[in-house]
C-alpha cells in the first residue's frame, strides 16, 4: 500500500478530514496525548449529506496514544473524528491507499447489470485492480409498467437483493453496494487503459465506474479480438447462489434436451416493454428506438427462419406480441410452424421471482446457434455466454431499404395496439430522416400517423414540430404547440423529451432560424430554452 503523511490539528471536540483525493485502506492515528478508545468516534459523511457513525473497520492496535484501523470496504469523502469531551490535541495521521477498484453499478435491467460486471472484470484484470460491484434492489416496477402489465402481458422489471442472486463468498470480497452510490446512467467516457490505470482519475480516487457497452464504445485503441470469449469465461468465475445455479442447471438440461427432440433452434428476442409503453419516460422512445425491435421485423426473420427449416425460439417482455407472432406464423404455415415461446418452454419449472425468470431465459436463449436481435444487453448478454461473440442486429442484418419494405409490407398483419404500432411507425420515420433522407412532405405524414395513434408521447410531438419548421410551417407549428403541448402544461416533458433525446443536436437548428420571432410565442419559448 502507498503511505501519504499530514498533520491536523483543531481546537474542538473532534476533526474533518477531507479524503476527497484518496481511497483510504489503513488509517494510523497518532496522538500527542493520552487519548482513550472509549471516547472517540469516528464517523463519515454520507451520500445524503448526514453524519454516520463507522461501525465496520477492524481494529488492529489499540494503545493510550495510537489508533490503527483497517477498513473494509468503506469509501468515503469526508472523516470526522469525534471525541466525547472538548480537549486540546494533535494527531499525526498515516493514510495507506488501498488497491484501486473497477466497479459495475448501473441501476438498469438484468443484461446490462451482468454486462458491467462482465466489463469490470475484464478490465480490473488488465489493470491488475480489484473488481467491485453495487447492487440495487428493485421491489417494485414504474407506475406505467403497472399500469400495462396485465392487458399488454408486460413482463416485470422487479430486481432481486443480491444475497438472493450471489453466493456469500463472492459478496463479502466483490460487493461495495454499502460503501458506494449506484451509478444510473453515464460511465466512464473513452480513454486508453494507461489513462484508467494512472489516471488523472477524473471521477473518485478509488478507480472508475464502468458501463455494459462493448468496450470499443469507452476504451481507445484497438480491443483484443478475443474480448467476446473472455467476457463468456469471466462470467464462469461468478459464484451463484446455489437457488441459481440449480436454475442454470435446470435450464440447460431442459435447452439440450429441446434440441436433442426438435433439433437446434434460432432465437428472435422482441424485445418492446418499458422503451414502448414508456409513459413516464416517454424519450425512451427516441433514446433506445434500436434496441427494440418492431414487431414486424421480428415476424419477417421468423418466416425467412422458418422457410429454411429452423426451429424458433420467441423471446419477448411484451408476452402478446409473442403470441400475436406465433400466431401469426401458425396461421401461415397451417398450424405445422416450428415457433415456440420461451416462457412456455420455462413455464414447468416455476422460477419463484420474475427476475429469475428473466435469468432462466437467458440462459435457455444463449443455447441458440443464432440470437437474432435489437441492441439489447438482454439478448447481448445470452450470445456472451453462450458463443462468445455478439449477437445478429437486425438493422444491420438487413438493410435500410429492406427495413422499409419490411415495415411497409408487415404494418396491419399483426393485430398489435396503437401504442406499438406507435413505435413502429416512429422506427420508420427515424430510419427515413436519418439514413433514407426522405423529404420532409413524406416525413410529415408519417408522424402524423405516429400521433393519430399514441398522441401521449411527447417525443413524437417533438418529430412532428421538427417535420413542420424544415417545411417552414411555422403558422402550423405554432397552433400545434399551443393546442397539444402548452394548453395541456406539457411543455416540460416536451423539453425533456427534446434535450435528452439521441438526436436533440440534429433537431435544435432548426429552432435557430431567424424567422422564429415574436410572432411565434410558444416557439420562442422553446427556442430560448434550447439556445
Amino acid at each position: 500500500m502507498d503511505k501519504i503523511y499530514f498533520v491536523a490539528k483543531q481546537e474542538s471536540t473532534g476533526i474533518i478530514l477531507d479524503f476527497e483525493s484518496f481511497a483510504i485502506d489503513r488509517i494510523i492515528f497518532s496522538f500527542k496525548k493520552n487519548i482513550y478508545l472509549d471516547k472517540i468516534r469516528l464517523l463519515c459523511l454520507t451520500n445524503d449529506k448526514k453524519w454516520k457513525e463507522i461501525l465496520n473497520y477492524n481494529l488492529l492496535i489499540s494503545s493510550n496514544n495510537k489508533i490503527v484501523i483497517d477498513f473494509e470496504k468503506t469509501i468515503f469523502n469526508y472523516l470526522k473524528i469525534e471525541l466525547s469531551e472538548q480537549t486540546y490535541f494533535q494527531v499525526e495521521i498515516d493514510l495507506f491507499l488501498r488497491n484501486r477498484i473497477i466497479v459495475a453499478g448501473l441501476n438498469s435491467y438484468i443484461g446490462d447489470r451482468f454486462l458491467s460486471i462482465l466489463n469490470s472484470m475484464y478490465i480490473a484484470d488488465i489493470l491488475n485492480f480489484n473488481f467491485a460491484m453495487v447492487w440495487n434492489s428493485r421491489k417494485v416496477d414504474t407506475k406505467d409498467m403497472k399500469k400495462y402489465q396485465n392487458d399488454k402481458k408486460l413482463v416485470s422489471y422487479i430486481i432481486d437483493d443480491e444475497k438472493e442472486i450471489f453466493d456469500d463468498l463472492f459478496l463479502q470480497k466483490n460487493s461495495y453496494t454499502s460503501a458506494l452510490p449506484i451509478r444510473q446512467t453515464k460511465w466512464m467516457s473513452k480513454m486508453s487503459f494507461h489513462d484508467l490505470k494512472y489516471g488523472p482519475f477524473v471521477e473518485k480516487q478509488w478507480g472508475w465506474y464502468v458501463g455494459h457497452s462493448p468496450l470499443e464504445h469507452f476504451i481507445e485503441g484497438e480491443i483484443d479480438k478475443s474480448y467476446s470469449i473472455k467476457l463468456k469465461e469471466y462470467f464462469k468465475k461468478i459464484i451463484f447462489s446455489k437457488k441459481v445455479q440449480e436454475i442454470i442447471a435446470k435450464i440447460d438440461l431442459l435447452a439440450k434436451n429441446f434440441i436433442k427432440k426438435n433439433g437446434n433452434f434460432h432465437a428472435i428476442h422482441v424485445r418492446t416493454g418499458d422503451l414502448v409503453y414508456c409513459d413516464e419516460n416517454p424519450f425512451f422512445a427516441a433514446v433506445h428506438w434500436r434496441k427494440a425491435m418492431p414487431p414486424e421485423i421480428a415476424l419477417e426473420l421468423a418466416l425467412k427462419n422458418l422457410e429454411n427449416n429452423m426451429n424458433i425460439v420467441l423471446f419477448g417482455d411484451s408476452l402478446s406480441v409473442v403470441e400475436e407472432i406465433q400466431m401469426h406464423c401458425n396461421t401461415y404455415y397451417q398450424g405445422k410452424a416450428r415457433i415456440y415461446k420461451a416462457q412456455e418452454l420455462i413455464d414447468d419449472l416455476s422460477c419463484p421471482t420474475p427476475f429469475l425468470q428473466a435469468f432462466a431465459e437467458i440462459i435457455f436463449m444463449s443455447n441458440a446457434d443464432e440470437i437474432y436481435s435489437g441492441d439489447s444487453s438482454f439478448a447481448r448478454l445470452a450470445s456472451i455466454i453462450g458463443h462468445g461473440k455478439e449477437p445478429k442486429y437486425y438493422f444491420k442484418f438487413f438493410s435500410f431499404v429492406q427495413q422499409q419494405d419490411i415495415l411497409m409490407d408487415n404494418i396491419g398483419i399483426l393485430n398489435t395496439d396503437n401504442i406499438m404500432k406507435a413505435y413502429t411507425m416512429c422506427y420508420y420515420y427515424l430510419i427515413s430522416r436519418l439514413y433514407l433522407k426522405k423529404n420532409f412532405n413524406h416525413l410529415v405524414k408519417i408522424v402524423f400517423k405516429i400521433l393519430s395513434y399514441n398522441s401521449n408521447n411527447e417525443f413524437y410531438h417533438v418529430l412532428f414540430i421538427d417535420s413542420l419548421l424544415n417545411l417552414e410551417k411555422y403558422d402550423t407549428a405554432e397552433r400545434h404547440l399551443d393546442d397539444f403541448i402548452f394548453k395541456l402544461q406539457r411543455e416540460d416533458r416536451f423539453l425533456s423529451c427534446l434535450k435528452q433525446s439521441s438526436f436533440y443536436n440534429l433537431f435544435k437548428n432548426v429552432y435557430m432560424s431567424d424567422k422564429i420571432n415574436e410572432k411565434y410565442q410558444k416557439l420562442m419559448l422553446i427556442k430560448s430554452s434550447i439556445i
